[in-house]
């Protein structure tokens, strides 16, 4: 934890073989004294819907602890993931980021 942040960095391939230590990373996390949980995801070169899944469900109980839980880093197929499914404002801090072709929005 740094200045009441718990941060998950995660990387590589995230689907079915890794959906169960997504989630208690996550858990992990969130059951800490951090007021604010940081999923860092630049390092992930593909997400399928399941740990997509687990994000959310991370996140909506995050939320209903008092907590923030944000996601940052997004690249490639992972951004184009969360912009499918509409998750970018819910989940994505306001700001530049990067986009899909590698340039910052």
């Amino acid at each position: 934890m740094v200045d009441g942040v718990a941060i998950v960095r995660l990387r590589g391939e995230l689907d079915l073989a890794t959906v169960h230590d997504v989630r208690q990373l996550l858990d992990k996390a969130r059951r800490t004294q951090a007021s604010k949980v940081l999923v860092c995801l630049g390092g992930v070169s593909f997400v399928d819907a399941a740990t997509v899944g687990v994000i959310v469900s991370a996140w909506s109980a995050a939320r209903d602890s008092g907590q923030q839980l944000r996601v940052e880093g997004l690249v490639e197929q992972p951004a184009r993931v969360f912009d499918v499914l509409g998750l970018r404002g819910l989940l994505v801090p306001p700001g530049p980021s990067v986009g899909t072709s590698g340039r910052i929005t």
